[in-house]
């Protein structure tokens, strides 16, 4: 093993308060080396089992409670009142509370200079977006179990063991993830939510929803229209936190003028409109308020992706022709459905909301990626000591 000295500037030691004896991870990826000063004090994957079996034990008791209580003497696996319903509730709350309270316990973790101020601004946002993933995917599980078990029933004490062990497993992974989730997440949880509700709320509706178009999903025609509408909301005030997040990290990077203002505006509009498309669904009351907001949608993507090389020069040009080339999908896209009629109105819904939503989420990437690119640079000297 060979030893090396470090030397460090003086204001490398006082920032990071680094002393003698201090040790480091040492990382390397593509041809970079990174060193990580380790923390002796905590570790952020260790957790109290304890708390877990007690909040799983808690919701446990509850449930055996309710069923006595309604008088159930066999207790459904799925249905209104079932192990499931059980489970997305009781379940869902312990598993909220579990994750919130590791993801607070973990924050100086995931904490930056930059993501610090937004920490608690963007704290009840992140927890309810995972509930709902949460929610969903126990309601998507819930109803494939149903067809392969249907009509399945157990007795108290069968369906209390049940229960118990379903709720630990949801307490472990939402623990799990709580020491695990930072901000450089946030992207994948705003598709992680689309995508669990887009889903669900396609295979709850059967096989033929798709004869009308995307927006049907959110009417009151179709079944749990709730899931499709509360997805779009959320996704939005997930893109509004992301937003916040990268604007606030991009303010020593790239100084706040007329430019980055406006493109936070553009970006913060464009979220809002997402979320207005799921608060006014198509329905016949909201039929032309849901057309304009969703026409709006579409006016704010073309005037981002065309004023962006202004608005946020530091992007790139390969990002420019990637824009360039989304933005004349869209056209291409959009002269198929009108005037030529070459594809229906649910495949133009779908090729339009994967291009207009991926070119976000990769603006999103590459403005994360000037935040993290513009670490300030410090020169150190190494001494090769002795070789063992």
């Amino acid at each position: 093993m060979t030893k090396i000295k470090v030397t460090l500037p003086d204001e490398v030691v006082e920032k990071y308060n680094i002393h003698d004896g201090d040790k480091f991870h040492i990382s390397e990826k593509h041809g970079e080396i990174r060193l990580k000063k380790t923390n002796n004090t905590s570790n952020k994957r260790q957790f109290n089992v304890m708390w877990l079996v007690l909040a799983s034990i808690i919701a446990s008791a509850i449930f055996g409670l309710y069923i006595n209580a309604i008088h159930l003497k066999q207790v459904p696996l799925v249905g209104n009142q079932s192990i499931a319903s059980g489970l997305i509730v009781l379940g869902g709350l312990s598993g909220m509370i579990m994750f919130s309270t590791y993801f607070i316990v973990n924050r100086k973790n995931i904490t930056t200079n930059y993501s610090a101020h937004t920490f608690w601004r963007t704290f009840p946002v992140i927890v309810i977006s995972f509930v709902l993933i949460l929610a969903l995917a126990l309601m998507g599980i819930a109803w494939g179990m149903g067809r392969i078990f249907t009509g399945i029933t157990f007795g108290h004490v069968t369906a209390i063991m049940l229960f118990l062990v379903f709720v630990l497993a949801i307490n472990y992974i939402m623990v799990r993830i709580g020491l695990a989730v930072d901000y450089g997440m946030l992207t994948t949880i705003m598709i992680l939510v689309i995508i669990s509700g887009a889903v669900l709320s396609m295979a709850s509706n059967g096989k033929n929803w798709w004869q009308h178009n995307l927006s049907f999903l959110g009417t009151k025609n179709a079944n749990n229209s709730w899931q499709f509408n509360l997805t779009l909301v959320f996704s939005s005030l997930l893109m509004v936190a992301l937003i916040d997040y990268i604007f606030v990290s991009l303010h020593d990077v790239v100084k706040n003028s007329w430019r980055t203002i406006t493109l936070r505006i553009l970006l913060t509009l464009t979220a809002l409109d997402v979320g207005a498309v799921g608060v006014f669904p198509n329905n016949a009351n909201f039929h032309i308020l849901h057309d304009k907001v969703a026409g709006y949608l579409v006016y704010f993507i073309i005037i981002l992706i065309v004023g962006i090389r202004w608005l946020l020069p530091e992007v790139g040009k390969r990002f420019l022709t990637i824009s360039y080339a989304m933005c004349i999908g869209l056209i291409v896209v959009d002269l198929m459905f009108k005037p030529f009629y070459l594809i229906s109105l649910t495949a133009f819904e779908l090729i339009a909301f994967v291009l207009a939503f991926g070119w976000i989420l990769l603006l999103f990437d590459t403005m994360i990626g000037i935040v993290e690119d513009d670490g300030q640079n410090y020169q150190i000297k190494l001494k090769f000591d002795n070789k063992d």
